[in-house]
């Protein structure tokens, strides 16, 4: 039972791509999770899931959740019915993070079960712009 929570940025393909092939592997599931802020659009939390699963295909059903809450806590808490969290890497530039604290971070600590936080790798120019809080075009 694997879990992926997503907010449908570029890195959490990544981690739902490698959860369909662990879970085709091994007969597992996948659920993909959005969290929302409380008076946020359920609509959004949808189309953040398709976004993360839009070039990916596989015969294995996949679970759909948006829920309703801090986003650490309730990952956390929907953590508890699975056995592995995959979750992709922020890219919030450094300020951001030093202001609002990394989430996939935070989740991984905050979490009793296995999280792996997944990440593409990217050049060395676009790595230092993202650092400065620019663009990446």
């Amino acid at each position: 039972r694997i879990l992926v929570p997503t907010a449908g940025g570029p890195n959490a393909a990544l981690a739902a791509k490698i959860a369909l092939a662990l879970a085709e592997a091994h007969q597992g599931t996948v659920t993909m999770l959005h969290v929302r802020r409380p008076g946020g659009d359920r609509k959004a939390g949808e189309q953040a899931i398709a976004r993360t699963l839009a070039n990916l295909s596989t015969e294995r059903p996949i679970e759909r959740k948006v829920v309703v809450g801090d986003v650490v806590g309730e990952v956390a808490k929907q953590a508890e019915d699975h056995d592995l969290v995959l979750i992709g890497a922020t890219e919030e530039t450094l300020f951001r993070r030093i202001i609002f604290g990394d989430i996939p971070k935070n989740i991984a600590r905050s979490c009793a079960k296995t999280v792996i936080i997944t990440k593409r790798r990217a050049g060395a120019l676009q790595s230092w712009l993202q650092q400065l809080g620019r663009s990446k075009e």
